[in-house]
């Protein structure tokens, strides 16, 4: 069950005043306000048939939401519901035993997409069926096809106001369907490209059907009807098509760069071009008021969301905040500490957004939290592990590039200096694990990740070891990572020692499926500042069981150092070939579970790799052990 901390009464008071305020707002401007301030209003005048209609769709929208928000309460905080809302949903492979289909949506995700879907057709519907019995009047001479793609155009135009509040609802970082509601961010994320991308097509269909009315009309050219080319401009009213044509080109200009493949090759541009989606609300609004109505919620929880990350900003000024050392490990990803003034507390699978302004004033970036370190009340070290991009003009290339060096020089011990060691500006943490090792009662964690996706491994690992080991709680009686991995020498990543410098014996075990043989030298670039918040020089220290830093007091300067990493850590097990899942649950899970043991399983991997996860949970969870699964994709 899941307690109420206070994050979660400020977010319950957010998601309160952005329901019933939007509500609020949205009836007045109907029934209080007899101008139409846009290029079009359904609702006025006031008291007219489609105003009825209008008022009644809303009360239903916003119905909707109050018992979608409460019942997902009411679920979250019951045990057997929220495990089974969790669940991905599988189904028998045919001619197969032991493999399913799994598909990426949960069930609860499953549930709302369904009844958004089912509200957004009982709209169109409810509006269509007023168009066709006496809506638009056909105009004289006007064709038959003409008349009824004109009615379809109208009819189709109205779900789209629906999807923009639909779409606007998941998508702040600080949000109480993160916070309160407890529903993890690759969850909020999936509805809301589903929902983006239904939204796009339906709107393709409403402007093909206004093409085609206007060109089987024939009375005017497209020019004319969509520019008013010839035409005096009076007010808002004359030009509803332009405004419709400059959402929709909003729109597509928004869209285009956040389909996955071009999203996950460019996110700067897919981050900085998803700003027209903001313009594309502001036209869709001026184009119908309706629009207006459905998006007030998000707009609320969109501007409450700026305004807790300008305070946090506030809370953490300028220069409090600042590169630690950026280091690249064996395994070829780069490590970044970042020194902070204040203890930085984290949970399983939150993630942050880092901006270096030396590197790009206007670039953030998402990086999984792998472990944050407390060295007293007004020193903290937030910990990443990054796998820098190929690419030139990357974010993460430049890091590189900047900071970690690789010349024969520089790797001899020779010094740069430096006026100051690099600030950074952290938002976050953002995100929601889908179990909770504090108060989950699991008896074994598991970690299913490939790549760079073990970096939120270590921080689950991290906070278990920090927040339950050390204050004496309950915790979990195994802490079991299984790496996938082709990175070079992956055993000797510093993250591991320093684990196994802080989990008593016999807790974590570590698992590393490795397929690489090849050596890499560590060079890695150390900053840190005296009293005067002057940069001081440092060196790295190899040690046994973790890489430690001795800092010294001296002129501003730049330490490169090549080091040795220790060697395999005995709780280590390196095994030179692929990942079989089913053998690992067999051998390395099942044996320390019981017929009515809990298991939190956290998954960070490539497709196929789930694919087989998810088939052994299936089974697992056929022997009568409760299993739990979070599955982070980090699809931005």
């Amino acid at each position: 069950m899941i307690k109420t901390s206070r994050s979660d009464i400020v977010m319950f008071l957010i998601g309160f005043c952005s329901l019933f305020g939007g509500f609020a707002i949205a009836i007045s401007m109907i029934m209080a306000d007899p101008k139409c301030r846009t290029s079009f209003c359904l609702d006025k005048p006031i008291g007219s048939p489609r105003y009825y209609l209008v008022l009644v769709s809303v009360y239903v929208f916003y119905g909707y939401i109050l018992a979608l928000g409460a019942a997902t309460f009411v679920i979250r905080r019951t045990h057997k519901l929220d495990t089974f809302f969790r669940r991905r949903l599988s189904l028998p492979r045919f001619g197969s035993t032991s493999r399913r289909i799994h598909f990426s949506l949960s069930i609860g995700e499953l549930v709302f997409v369904l009844s958004a879907a089912a509200l957004l057709l009982w709209k169109f519907a409810y509006f269509a069926q007023w168009y066709f019995r006496n809506g638009v009047t056909t105009r004289p001479g006007q064709k038959w096809a003409a008349s009824f793609f004109n009615l379809l155009t109208h009819a189709l135009g109205h779900p789209l106001d629906v999807f923009i509040g639909f779409v606007l609802l998941p998508v702040s970082r600080h949000s109480p369907i993160a916070s309160f509601l407890h529903i993890p961010f690759d969850g909020a994320l999936r509805v809301h490209r589903i929902m983006g991308y239904a939204m796009f097509v339906w709107a393709a269909i409403h402007v093909s059907s206004f093409l085609a009315k206007t060109g089987l009309n024939g009375a005017q050219t497209y020019a004319k009807v969509i520019f008013g080319i010839g035409d005096p401009f009076k007010d808002l009213h004359d030009h509803m098509q332009l405004f419709g044509f400059l959402a929709m080109l909003s729109f597509i200009l928004g869209f285009i760069p956040a389909l996955p493949w071009l999203r996950r090759r460019h996110f700067n541009l897919f981050y900085i071009a998803h700003a027209f989606m903001l313009v594309m609300i502001a036209f869709a609004v001026v184009h119908s008021t309706t629009n207006f109505y459905y998006a007030v919620p998000g707009v609320i929880l969109w501007t409450a969301d700026l305004l807790l990350r300008a305070r946090a900003r506030m809370a953490n000024p300028a220069g409090e905040t600042h590169l630690d050392r950026v280091a690249r490990e064996e395994c070829g990803y780069i490590r970044m500490d970042i020194q902070t003034k204040t203890p930085f507390a984290f949970t399983p699978g939150q993630y942050v957004f880092i901006n270096i302004p030396t590197l790009s004033p206007l670039e953030y970036h998402p990086f999984s939290i792998s472990g944050s370190t407390t060295r007293s009340d007004t020193d903290s070290v937030l910990s990443l592990l990054i796998a820098a991009s190929w690419k030139s003009t990357e974010w993460t290339n430049k890091l590189a590039a900047r900071f970690v060096t690789h010349t024969d020089a520089e790797a001899a011990g020779a010094l740069h200096n430096r006026v100051d060691a690099p600030a950074v500006v952290i938002e976050g943490p953002f995100g929601h694990c889908g179990f909770d090792v504090l108060t989950g009662n699991l008896d074994v964690v598991a970690c299913f990740v490939s790549g760079s996706g073990v970096a939120p491994a270590f921080g689950l690992a991290h906070y278990v070891a920090a927040h339950i080991l050390a204050d004496g709680k309950k915790a979990p009686r195994k802490v079991l990572i299984f790496w996938a991995t082709r990175a070079p020498y992956p055993h000797r990543t510093s993250f591991i020692a320093d684990l196994y410098a802080l989990f008593p014996p016999g807790v974590l075990e570590f698992h590393i499926f490795d397929t690489s043989h090849k050596e890499m030298q560590v060079t890695t670039t150390h900053m840190t500042t005296d009293n005067n918040n002057k940069p001081s020089t440092t060196a790295l220290q190899a040690a046994a069981s973790t890489l430690s830093l001795a800092s010294t007091k001296s002129t501003p300067s730049h330490s490169i150092r090549t080091i040795t990493a220790p060697a395999l850590h005995p709780g280590v097990r390196h095994t030179p070939h692929r990942m079989a899942v089913p053998t690992v649950f067999d051998q390395l899970i099942r044996p320390h579970l019981g017929p009515h043991n809990r298991i939190g399983v956290f998954i960070c991997a490539n497709e196929t790799l789930r694919m087989a996860i998810r088939d052994a949970v299936y089974e697992t969870e056929t022997l009568g052990t409760t299993v739990l699964v979070h599955e982070e994709t980090y699809e931005f």
